[in-house]
């Protein structure tokens, strides 16, 4: 009986027909149930251009599960696939391979061409991260006009770098002015990471007046999103003795979440908030325990602490 199925869907010759194989095979359904012919069933349709074969591949490398024993051949598939109904798939398939730290030099090509096939499929968030790899590559142009290609398309975070590389310099044009209002118009629809590059502005007084109340507001909106370093400031503009907002207990209210969210500068700042008795009572084992986190967590500043502190102690 099996055989008389696979020898009848085989001289189909058709992806439709080697996904239903697949299909078979995976749930034991009038064959005997085998995974490895499934995953090939589905790899040849894929390859033959079957839309829903592609879709499972990726829903395989979407997963993650490098226990999956197909997980590195589905990935394989898409890294070689010159032919992607799914260029989402190219794009997940290329922030693996960023991810994967040991093997990110070797694989630097394969990311950018990853990127490239599903950014000209037209996948905006493939566009703008070719645009930070080859950014990150000195390519400055090339990254501009990827982004510009995203930012008209409606990718507010392609708007936002286009609008860093003008402020660094990198970028082809520059409009300071420009840049500001964008920022303030992005900032106006609630983007996160253009609050806080305006917040910092306000609060350097650069390109806009120095306005503490303002840059406490976008510091304070940007964190209401998740941004940290955001976060992270307000707790800081709240240990000013010279700002507006001074408030130790709250600066350390706030801080003890950051460090207990795993923000290593706020392990840091609570190691010595508790060293230094502001916001709280002295107490040098709760120090002593931060400063050890925060080093853990490569804190530079903490893991000289400790160092003094250690000599100190010689002494």
């Amino acid at each position: 009986m099996q055989k008389m199925i696979d020898k009848s869907y085989q001289g189909n010759a058709r992806p439709e027909a080697d996904f239903l194989l697949s299909v078979l095979h995976q749930t034991g359904y009038l064959v005997r149930k085998d995974i490895n012919k499934a995953w090939n069933y589905c790899r040849r349709a894929a390859t033959n251009g079957s839309f829903i074969a592609q879709m499972t591949l990726k829903e395989i490398i979407e997963r993650a599960d490098q226990s999956n024993p197909f997980f590195q051949a589905s990935l394989d598939w898409f890294v070689q696939a010159e032919n992607c109904f799914v260029p989402e798939a190219w794009h997940h398939a290329a922030v693996l391979l960023t991810l994967d730290c040991s093997q990110r030099v070797q694989n630097f090509d394969k990311i950018l061409s990853l990127y490239r096939r599903a950014a000209d499929s037209g996948y905006l968030p493939s566009q703008h991260n070719l645009a930070m790899h080859l950014a990150a590559r000195g390519l400055h142009l090339e990254a501009y006009n990827r982004l510009q290609i995203a930012s008209e398309a409606g990718h507010a975070l392609s708007r936002f770098n286009m609008i860093l590389m003008q402020f660094d310099g990198t970028a082809p044009v520059r409009n300071i002015a420009e840049c500001v209002h964008e920022l303030q118009r992005l900032s106006s629809r609630q983007f996160a990471p253009a609050q806080q590059k305006l917040a910092e502005l306000y609060q350097e007084g650069v390109c806009v007046p120095r306005d503490d109340e303002t840059a406490y507001k976008l510091y304070s909106l940007a964190g209401a999103q998740g941004l940290m370093f955001s976060q992270f400031a307000v707790v800081q503009m709240h240990l000013d003795p010279n700002g507006q907002f001074y408030d130790q207990r709250r600066a350390y209210f706030l801080c003890s979440r950051l460090a207990m969210d795993s923000y290593v500068p706020a392990q840091f700042l609570l190691a010595q908030l508790y060293n230094f008795g502001r916001g709280t009572r002295c107490n040098s084992s709760k120090a002593l325990f931060w400063y050890h986190i925060a080093a853990g967590n490569n804190s530079v500043d903490a893991k000289d602490w400790l160092k003094q502190a250690e000599q100190f102690s010689r002494n």
